[in-house]
Formats: C-alpha cells, structure tokens, sequence
C-alpha cells in the first residue's frame, strides 16, 4: 500500500528544479484551464489533477516589489557583514579585506543610485496616479449626469406608453359599458352575464394598471426633481456664464482697438524718427534763463506727488521687465527645455537625491574638519611636552 504525500508549491519547485535545473524561490507556478485553455497563476492545490498542464514562468522585474527589494538588500547587507566579520578575524587578510570592502562600497552606492531611482519613479507613478484619479471623478460624475437624464428619458417613455395604453382600454371598456347601458334603458333587454364578468374583468385589470402607473409616478417623481434641479443649475450657470463671457468680449474688443490706435501711433512716431526729422522742444519759454528757472522751481514745489501712482508704474515696469526677459529665449535654452519636456533625461533619483548626497558631504567635511583640528590640538600637546 503506498502512501502520498500532499503537493505544495514548494514540492512542485523542487521538482522543477530537479528536473530541468530552473526555478527560483519568487518564480511564478502557472496552470492551464482545461476548459479555456488559459494559463493562470495556481493558488489553490485542489486545482492540481490528473493531465493537468503546469508551468513555471520567471518573475520580471516590473512584478518585483519594492518591500521585496528592500528586504533582498538587507539580506545582502547583512551577508556581507558577516563575511567581512569572518575575513577580519583571519590572519594576514588586510589588503584583501581593503580590496573587499571597497567592492562593497561601490555595491552600496550603486544600490542608494537604484532606491533614488525607484523614489522618483514611484513619485512620479503617484503624481500621474492622482492626476487619473481627479480624471476618473470627473468622468464619473459626467456619466452620473447622464445616467440621470437617460433615466428620466427611459420613465418617462414607459410612463406615457402606459398611461396610453390605460386610456384606450378605459376607452373601449367606456363604450362597452355604454352599449350596455342603452339595451337596458332603450331596448328593454337584459345583458348577458358573459358581457358582465368582462366588464368586472377590465375594470379590475384596468385598477391595477392604474395604480402600477401611480407608482411609478411616485418612485421617478424625486428622481426628476433631483435632475432637473441639477440641469437648472447648470442652466444657470452657464447662462451666467455666457453674459460674463459677452461682457468680456465687448471689454476686449475696446481694450484691443485702443492698443491698435496707440500701436499705430507708436510706428508712425518711429517712423518720423528714423527719417531724422526731430523737432526740439524748448525747456523755458518766455523770459530769461534765471526768471525762467524761478518759475520752473516754483511750479515744483507746488506739484502734488501721487505715490500711489508712482507706485504702480514701479510696478508695471517690473512686469514689462519680467516679461522682455522670459520671452527671451536663445537657441540652447529652447534646446534645453524641449529636451526636458521629452523627458529624456537620465534618471538620478531627483532632486532629494541631489540632497541627501550634499547632506552626507557636508557631513562628512564637518568630520574631517573635526578630526583635523583634534589631530592639532594633540600635536601641539606634544610638542609643548
């Protein structure tokens, strides 16, 4: 009698490994569906038979996660510390161990390079993340909206095929009931019962269609107000909206007109000065030089000063100033910012990388200092010795 042991996915990757030499701790087990015939990643043992399909697929370095990542470097941290422990415990290991632990500075700052990448990837990944989400809300209350209205349409629709197809039943029922009416009154003659139970028949029928009418009135009734408020609002809003935008549009045109006038003037001005024909205004008119100076000091002082103005045009001046300058563009500053906008520079880490690798320097200029200056104080200890 044989027994059998239960397989687990660390069985199957040992016989993996066994029989084709492949397989790896964080490797995918995969297992074809019998029916669809798609390959799937096995979670479940129950789903292991007889003629089953399975494969081991090799886990690409996008699935890899950063916490696994993490945890992989302070493995080899610690390997490497251990083994650097053993070799300085050995005799006549000294340039060896040098040797050894220069490779594993270079392995250290080349992993810090790696997580400073990593860093600016994922905040990259969660700023582009945020921006799809904010597109996704919008997009959902678009649809929320439409879903409204579409709802709205679709009552409305049944509401009146409903309510006509009551008023031509309570129609029919209303001349039958009629017909009835006159062979009793007029003719003198009793209805048959069959006419009768028909006539209770569609008046139950016609009861119960009413009040299936009646509530669907009353279930879509909150639902219509609920969208045709929010339609209003928006109504509103966009009519507000529209006057504002008329308003505007009037307030352009005149502010254009004017600066095509003044722009206008300004060329003809240029114009007539580049021909050389400058006319020289005279600074004092009328009498001599020193009367004429008295009167130019006297309407001075009694100019009112509007700082409030002066101010302003300070202002403005720095605006235009600011403005000449960011519309100054050379070639390579246009090189420069097309090819960052295309974003083809070589990952670093960014900028808290640029950071922390300045923090570390200044520290460790603080410490050479330190140990400078405490290398001084002893050698002049020992020479006042």
């Amino acid at each position: 009698m044989m027994w059998h042991q239960p397989v687990t996915l660390a069985a199957l990757r040992m016989a993996f490994r066994e029989k084709f030499g492949q397989g790896h701790d964080a490797d995918i087990i995969k297992i074809q569906d019998p029916v669809s015939r798609i390959m799937y990643e096995l979670e479940d043992m129950s789903d292991v038979g007889p003629h089953c399909l399975i494969a081991m697929a090799p886990t690409s370095q996008d699935n890899v996660s950063v916490s696994a990542k993490l945890d992989w470097i302070r493995q080899e941290l610690q390997e490497q510390g251990r083994q650097r422990r053993q070799q300085q415990q050995q005799p006549g290991g000294g340039k060896a161990n040098h040797t050894v632990l220069q490779q594993q500075q270079e392995q250290v700052e080349h992993l810090r390079r790696d997580l400073g990448v990593l860093r600016q990837v994922a905040k990259e990944f969660q700023q582009e993340t945020n921006a799809l989400l904010q597109e996704l809300k919008l997009k959902q209350q678009e649809q929320q909206q439409k879903n409204s209205r579409r709802y709205l349409d679709e009552t409305k629709l049944r509401a009146e095929s409903v309510a006509n197809a009551i008023t031509g039943r309570l129609q029919d029922l209303q001349d039958t009931i009629d017909q009835l009416k006159l062979d009793v009154t007029q003719r003198r003659c009793r209805p048959s019962t069959a006419q009768l139970e028909h006539c209770t028949t569609e008046v139950n029928a016609l009861e119960g269609q009413i009040d299936r009418l009646a509530q669907l009135v009353r279930t879509a009734k909150p639902k219509w107000k609920l969208t045709w408020e929010q339609e209003l609002q928006q109504v509103v809003t966009e009519q507000q909206f529209l006057k504002d935008q008329e308003g505007l549009l009037l307030d352009l045109r005149d502010d254009h007109a004017d600066l095509v006038h003044v722009l206008q003037q300004l060329f003809k001005i240029s114009e007539i000065q580049a021909r050389g024909n400058k006319k020289v205004v005279p600074l004092f008119r009328g009498g001599g030089g020193e009367e004429g100076m008295s009167s130019v000091l006297k309407q001075v002082s009694t100019i009112d000063v509007d700082h409030q103005k002066r101010v302003k045009a300070l202002q403005q001046a720095e605006k235009m100033r600011a403005r000449e300058l960011a519309n100054r563009i050379d070639d390579f500053e246009k090189e420069l910012s097309t090819f960052v906008e295309a974003k083809k520079l070589k990952r670093t880490g960014g900028a808290d990388h640029v950071d922390r690798q300045r923090q570390k320097k200044d520290q460790q200029i603080l410490r050479d200092l330190y140990q400078s200056k405490t290398h001084n104080n002893n050698n002049n200890n020992n020479n006042n010795e």
